[in-house]
């Protein structure tokens, strides 16, 4: 009973992790609303999965993909002071594939993947040997009714800000990224498919031009 007790305390302590770093700096970073707003939300995602798994393990293994964009989402966040963002939009908008392969072969990007496959390869291995016993069980229906008081209470106390609130939600990885690939990935893209129709269009005009007969009678001595 012991060893059950720690294996999920391990693991949860473990998945857990990227959340509390982006808690911390979205407290320093932003106030105590916008906590309270992304406490809430990373809450109500991990009860709604909780709910749909059913048992600790399977609710950890479904989790791996989210553990993974948190990670990299908090080692963003963390290392420009900032959810990602315009700047990264451009970045990955302008960057061709052999170029972002680069990045990853010198060493800060090395260093970021050495990170990300250590602190996956952990996850991993805690939630396949956590226990594979229910979450939900007659004992505990106090304790659920009082997560969900929680996270109504926080809400309350975030949704009195609005631009806090959107600011808590923002730094929700699985909100945020939606965020970002919707609005400045997309944003960024379309601007610089407009760059390059443009520039498609003034070179086809300089060559109707230069075809043209009036073109060269103007040239002519």
């Amino acid at each position: 009973m012991q060893t059950t007790r720690m294996r999920l305390i391990a693991a949860f302590g473990m998945l857990c992790l990227p959340y509390a770093a982006l808690g911390a700096w979205l407290l320093h970073a932003k106030g105590l609303r916008s906590l309270a707003a992304f406490i809430a939300s990373v809450a109500l995602l991990m009860w709604v999965l909780a709910l749909l798994s059913g048992t600790w393990r399977r609710f950890f293994l479904v989790q791996i993909p989210l553990f993974l964009l948190a990670a990299a989402f908090a080692a963003c966040t963390l290392t420009f002071d900032n959810p990602p963002g315009q700047l990264i939009a451009f970045v990955l908008a302008t960057s061709t594939w052999q170029e972002i392969r680069g990045f990853f072969g010198l060493w800060p990007g090395e260093r970021l993947l050495l990170g990300g496959l250590i602190l996956g390869s952990i996850y991993v291995w805690l939630a396949v040997r956590s226990p594979p016993q229910p979450i939900s069980s007659g004992r505990n229906v106090r304790l659920r009714w009082g997560f969900i008081g929680a996270i109504v209470l926080l809400s309350g106390v975030a949704i009195g800000n609005a631009a806090a609130f959107i600011d808590g939600l923002a730094a929700n990885p699985l909100i945020g990224s939606a965020m970002f690939v919707a609005g400045p990935l997309r944003e960024s893209g379309g601007q610089r498919d407009g760059r390059a129709q443009s520039a498609l269009r003034r070179c086809s005009s300089r060559r109707r031009g230069s075809a043209h007969p009036d073109h060269w009678r103007k040239r002519a001595p």
